[in-house]
């Protein structure tokens, strides 16, 4: 089962912290001066070799920082000029210490490191001047332009503080790689001293990116409604800057995370559609605050188990931390916003004229209109199961968007749902395969089912592309799920912890916010073997989700105990929380429950009364 884990978690790239940052070397050009050696052909010979020149700083002229040789000829090897210092040569190793020969070889590609003595004309003046030169791999010392110093041997040196933008400086080193403190002393010898730096927003224990967003107006983000200027920026893992002070807008999200958690969510909309962890370039992405579930996992786990099974839309996600006009905000989930794009729902253009264009529809309780247009789903007569679950919920079109969506549209994707809505609750399975894609369905059904998200019948998401059938998703909205809620029962039995009304109404399947046409889906006989085929096709898959949760826990579980840090929440009561759970104290016990209650659903999914394949 371990080998379907890299299929999903190539996202979380979790490398070490560097402790030392390196130069940012000039863009990489071959030198005039490589040798080139030719046959009597005219054609290139031997196998090439490249070398790198490092010159520990940014204020080197030089011809090029990459040469082009061949192995086993001679090459040579440019002469750097900086300004207050002195060359003395070109060396193989990072302390200094084995020079190159001239007319050297090389029978393979490194790196050559340039060494320097700093010199200055008050120098002159002294009896016995010994020298400093500070390399800061792209700081800068206001009083040190030349980032060295010249003072008599013997001379008490306190070390100067240099600055980098976006990164806090950690001290002086005698060596390259940041191990040997260099302490202000009195200095006998000339000395060449290091600069560690670490990104100004990583702390100790965090594995993961980071984003960082500062207000226009400085103030904290208390508005879900109105959008308020910000900065962004974004550092990967390995604190490199991905994203630089891209311009944007910022304003909270959500429902019940928003209203009943200190923890907030965030929505994030860049002024320039931006690329972020390779999730396409678009400008809206949403900041997944996880506060109802202490395990951090749901959502991600239900992005990942929706995209074993091949949804095409599932929402791309990766874990971050986030600070707020320099205010640690704890770990997020950044995804994306569901919306049609071409690296988001990619259903074509529906700004285009005609009906049979690409269709986004939400469908749920609770959702604003505003200028975008709706429909309903109506009553079926036919239907002889409770329709009072359609009462006060639309069918809001988020594509194409209000002020294009012309009246036709309106009323072409309103019948179009509503065929489906009535073949589905009246067991029309030929009718529904030919308005629905029936994949889609099927890896909504089989995913939900096991997630038990209480959710997925109040709100759920739908799309046609154009000319193409009505599909399934994205899905989204987990953290309520797997028995992490009060709505929707937890303690796992044979009818999955529900209440006697529950047994009599659900028989353990779907969530108590029921979703009626994958009731009735299950109910019809032709969709339900496809299902259970589907489910058997997948098994390995399944049952591999308690070791995605646990291999990722594993990975980022330094990162939660940083959210954790921040946010004192664990062990105690909060909106819907189950009582037994408040008094999980550390994440790896909810982590435990978490995978606890998904092997049981699994089980309970497999048993006779169910799918019936234990003994396959």
């Amino acid at each position: 089962m371990k080998k379907f884990l890299s299929l999903i978690l190539a996202s979380l790239t979790l490398m070490s912290c560097i402790s030392c940052s390196e130069p940012d070397l000039p863009p990489a050009k071959e030198s005039e001066s490589a040798p080139i050696v030719e046959t009597d052909g005219g054609q290139l010979s031997g196998e090439p070799v490249y070398v790198t020149l490092d010159t520990g700083c940014d204020d080197v002229v030089i011809d090029a920082n990459i040469l082009l040789a061949y192995k086993g000829m001679p090459i040579s090897v440019p002469t750097p000029t900086r300004e207050g210092y002195i060359f003395e040569g070109w060396f193989k190793n990072d302390d200094l210490t084995d020079p190159i020969s001239e007319g050297e070889s090389f029978d393979e590609s490194l790196v050559l490191y340039a060494g320097w003595r700093f010199t200055s004309p008050e120098m002159e003046s002294m009896t016995a001047p010994v020298t400093v030169e500070y390399v800061t791999f792209g700081g800068t010392i206001e009083k040190l332009p030349h980032l060295g110093l010249a003072v008599e041997s013997g001379e008490a040196v306190f070390h100067p503080n240099p600055k980098k933008e976006n990164y806090k400086f950690d001290g002086w080193f005698f060596d390259r790689q940041c191990t040997e403190y260099a302490y202000n002393m009195r200095v006998t010898e000339d000395l060449r001293l290091y600069a560690k730096w670490s990104p100004l927003y990583i702390e100790e224990g965090m594995t993961l990116p980071v984003i960082t967003i500062d207000t226009e107006s400085g103030r904290d983000i208390t508005d879900r409604d109105n959008y308020e200027n910000c900065t962004v920026k974004v550092f990967s893992n390995d604190y490199e800057m991905l994203v630089d002070s891209a311009s944007a807008m910022v304003r909270g999200r959500g429902n019940s995370t928003w209203t009943q958690f200190i923890k907030k969510p965030f929505r994030l909309k860049f002024n320039e559609k931006t690329d972020l962890f390779g999730m396409g370039a678009e400008r809206d992405y949403l900041l997944l605050a996880n506060s109802f579930d202490m395990s951090h996992m749901r959502n991600y786990t239900a992005f990942t188990v929706a995209a074993l099974f091949g949804d095409e839309v599932t929402s791309k996600c990766q874990f971050v931390h986030l600070y707020v006009n320099g205010n640690y905000r704890g770990l997020y989930l950044l995804t994306e916003q569901t919306e049609e794009g071409k690296n988001r729902v990619n259903i074509g253009n529906g700004t285009e004229g005609g009906t049979d264009v690409g269709y986004l529809v939400e469908f749920g309780g609770g959702i604003t209109i505003g200028d975008e247009k709706h429909f309903f789903l109506n009553n079926v007569a036919e239907y002889p199961g409770d329709g009072g679950w359609l009462a006060g919920k639309v069918a809001k079109i988020k594509s194409p968007e209000g002020n294009v969506c012309t009246a036709e549209q309106t009323k072409f994707i309103s019948d179009y749902v509503n065929r489906a809505h009535e073949a589905i609750l009246t067991h029309d399975f030929d009718t529904f395969s030919e308005l629905c894609d029936v994949e889609s369905f099927l890896d909504c059904f089989i995913v939900n089912e096991i997630l038990y998200p209480c959710d997925w019948g109040y709100n759920f998401f739908m799309y046609k592309p154009a000319g193409g059938k009505l599909h399934m998703g994205p899905l989204w909205d987990y953290d309520q799920s797997a028995g992490n809620s009060e709505h929707g029962g937890a303690a796992f039995d044979e009818n999955a912890g529900l209440t006697e009304d529950e047994i009599k109404e659900l028989d353990g399947w779907s969530a108590p916010s029921t979703h009626f046409w994958f009731k009735e889906l299950k109910n019809t006989p032709e969709f339900f073997d496809l299902a259970r085929e589907k489910y058997i096709e997948n098994y390995e898959k399944i049952h591999s989700i308690p070791d995605i949760i646990y291999d990722t826990y594993d990975r980022i579980k330094t990162d939660i105990d940083l959210n954790f840090k921040r946010w004192k929440v664990l062990g105690k009561d909060h909106w819907r929380a189950l009582p037994y759970q408040t008094v999980f104290t550390t994440a790896k016990e909810h982590v435990d429950y978490y995978a606890s209650w998904i092997t049981n659903r699994i089980g309970w999914l497999e048993a006779d009364k169910q799918f019936n394949i234990q003994g396959e």
